[in-house]
């Protein structure tokens, strides 16, 4: 990853073309497919599970991407008719340093899991002077961070009791009904989620305690923080719309898919409305 990111920032440094951030979308992604083939041959010869760091580097894609479109929005000397308001907040007018992207990709808070996050945003958390909003991120952040760790205790309790590998025996059924199984099953899928719900939580809690997420001040001077959550377990768990479902897994990735790809895939907002519209559908 050390050497993909110097080259990912060379690439957005150094080329002016509109094409820039396109082709740091390729590389990245070439580069990240490379390396899950690359595990994916090794386990299946060798039978030995390595440590993987494909999951580090999914954040680091999201990452340079949106970097890379950031730095495009900002440029001075193009013309932006169709920008989103996400678009505009979070353009970049000046290339970040070295020290600045290293600090920005290898940020170690979220660097193994997430969230995934706009330079803009870690610019804010970098300049976070205010005593006042200092005081505040520990109780933000612990009440994040042991979220986490109940999650990580069901997981550690139940993941040997509730397995998908028990349904696949034909004595499974022998002796249960079929509403019994269900029961088994939708219990299994939360102890299997909890282990995401586990890494992401307290993900967030570490960035959080780092003073990602400050957003300024409102009106009347009061401190505003973004929502940086990757989960949000309540809308997981007991959302009343497939789209709510997808809106709350994952969200790190479904705001780089709204923002970097559907809405750039069209020339007029109606079209990314309809892009956006079709991927929440």
């Amino acid at each position: 990853m050390a050497v993909g990111s110097a080259a990912i920032y060379g690439l957005i440094r150094w080329i002016k073309s509109a094409y820039m951030p396109y082709i740091v979308f390729l590389a990245a992604m070439l580069h990240m497919s490379y390396s899950h083939i690359q595990r994916q041959i090794h386990e299946r010869s060798t039978g030995a599970v390595v440590m993987d760091y494909t999951g580090a580097q999914m954040v680091f894609v999201i990452k340079v991407t949106s970097l890379a479109f950031c730095v495009y929005d900002g440029r001075p000397n193009v013309v932006h008719p169709h920008m989103s308001a996400y678009q505009r907040k979070n353009a970049i007018s000046r290339v970040p340093g070295v020290l600045e992207y290293l600090g920005y990709v290898f940020f170690f808070a979220g660097f193994s899991v997430g969230p995934a996050f706009e330079l803009a945003t870690y610019r804010k958390m970098i300049a976070l002077d205010d005593t006042r909003a200092r005081r505040q991120l520990p109780r933000r952040a612990y009440r994040k961070l042991l979220e986490g760790a109940f999650w990580m205790v069901i997981y550690v309790a139940y993941s040997n009791v509730y397995t998908y590998q028990a349904m696949t025996k034909p004595q499974f059924y022998a002796h249960r009904s079929l509403l019994s199984s269900a029961l088994y099953m939708c219990t299994t899928g939360l102890v299997v989620r909890s282990a995401y719900y586990t890494a992401w939580k307290m993900g967030e809690g570490a960035c959080i305690l780092a003073g990602l997420g400050f957003d300024g001040y409102d009106a009347h001077g009061a401190v505003q923080w973004m929502d940086i959550a990757n989960v949000h377990v309540r809308g997981v768990e007991l959302g009343s719309s497939l789209r709510q479902l997808i809106d709350s897994w994952n969200v790190g990735t479904n705001t780089w898919l709204r923002h970097h790809v559907y809405l750039r895939i069209s020339r007029t907002p109606a079209d990314g409305a309809r892009a956006s519209s079709t991927r929440a559908t």
